[in-house]
C-alpha cells in the first residue's frame, strides 16, 4: 500500500494544480472551505484519513486510512449552474483514471457515483458560495472520495461498497491515480465531448429507475445526460423532465 507522497502527485500532475497533503483532517471540502479567501484556484488539498467525510445531502462517507480523499477549488466566476456540469466531468475524470491506472472499467451512476459491478466506488460531492448580489460563484470546491486499498466496511456498507484492492488492483499507486483525476478533469471540464463520454459510462440511461427528490421517490425512464450533466427523463405519463438534482437508484428504496 503506498502512502499519500505529495511530491509525487505534483510531478504527475498539471502545474495549473497546487498540491497540499495532510494525514487527517476533519474534511477536505470543509478544510477548503474556511481557507478559500486565502487560497487560489487550483489549490488541492488530500488526505490520508478524514474522521468527518460526508457525502451528498449530509450523509457519512466511509472515510478511513486506505482511500483517497481529495478536494480541489475552482475560482472561475461562474454561474452556480456550472456546479453540476463540475460533478459530472469529475466523474468523467475518476472513471477514465481507474481505467488508465487500473484497468478497470467502471460505471457513472448519476449523479456523483463510481460503482463496479453494481458496487460503489467512488464519490463525488461539489459545493459553492455565491459572491454578494451575484449570480457568480466565489468558489466551486470539488470533492472527490475513492475507495483505493480499503478493504473493511461497516455493517452497513459492506454490501454495496467496494474498492480498488478488492476488484483486483492491490498495487494501485494511489499517487498517480490522485495524479490522474486531476489531468482528466481539467480535460473534460470544458470539453465539448464530456458528455458523450459520460453518456458511453452511465449505468442508469435507457433504464427505468427511481429518482427521489423532496422525500418522495417515482419511477422514470432515464433517456439521456445533457451538455451540463444534467439527468434528461420521462415519466409515465410520457412528460419530459431535465433532472438538476435529486438521488437515483435502480432499485426502490426507502428515503
Amino acid at each position: 500500500m503506498k502512502r499519500i507522497d505529495r511530491e509525487a502527485i505534483a510531478a504527475a500532475s498539471d502545474s495549473f494544480f497546487s498540491i497540499h497533503a495532510v494525514d487527517s483532517t476533519s474534511s477536505t471540502n470543509d478544510r477548503l472551505k474556511k481557507i478559500s479567501r486565502d487560497i487560489g484556484s487550483g489549490f488541492v488539498l488530500i488526505a490520508a484519513n478524514q474522521t468527518g467525510g460526508r457525502g451528498r445531502n449530509g450523509k457519512i462517507f466511509h472515510s478511513r486510512p486506505g482511500g483517497l480523499y481529495m478536494s480541489f477549488i475552482l475560482k472561475e466566476n461562474k454561474t452556480p449552474q456550472r456546479v453540476m456540469r463540475y460533478t459530472a466531468a469529475a466523474a468523467v475524470a475518476v472513471n477514465r483514471a481507474i481505467m488508465e491506472i487500473c484497468g478497470l472499467e467502471t460505471d457513472i451512476k448519476w449523479v456523483n457515483d463510481i460503482e463496479y459491478n453494481g458496487k460503489k466506488l467512488a464519490g463525488i460531492l461539489c459545493e459553492t458560495a455565491l459572491k454578494a448580489g451575484q449570480n457568480l460563484c466565489e468558489y466551486i470546491i470539488v470533492g472527490i472520495g475513492a475507495n483505493v486499498y480499503t478493504t473493511d466496511f461497516p455493517d452497513a456498507i459492506s454490501h454495496t461498497a467496494t474498492s480498488l484492492r478488492l476488484e483486483g488492483s492491490a498495487d494501485a499507486d494511489i499517487n498517480l491515480l490522485a495524479a490522474a483525476i486531476l489531468n482528466n478533469f481539467l480535460q473534460y471540464k470544458d470539453s465539448g465531448d464530456m458528455a458523450d463520454v459520460y453518456r458511453r459510462s452511465s449505468c442508469v440511461l435507457n433504464r427505468d429507475v427511481y429518482i427521489s427528490r423532496g422525500g418522495f421517490s417515482r419511477q422514470v425512464r432515464a433517456l439521456d445526460i445533457d451538455e451540463n450533466g444534467a439527468l434528461i427523463v420521462q415519466e409515465k405519463d410520457g412528460k419530459i423532465l431535465t433532472l438538476d438534482s435529486g438521488l437515483v437508484t435502480l432499485r426502490k428504496e426507502k428515503f
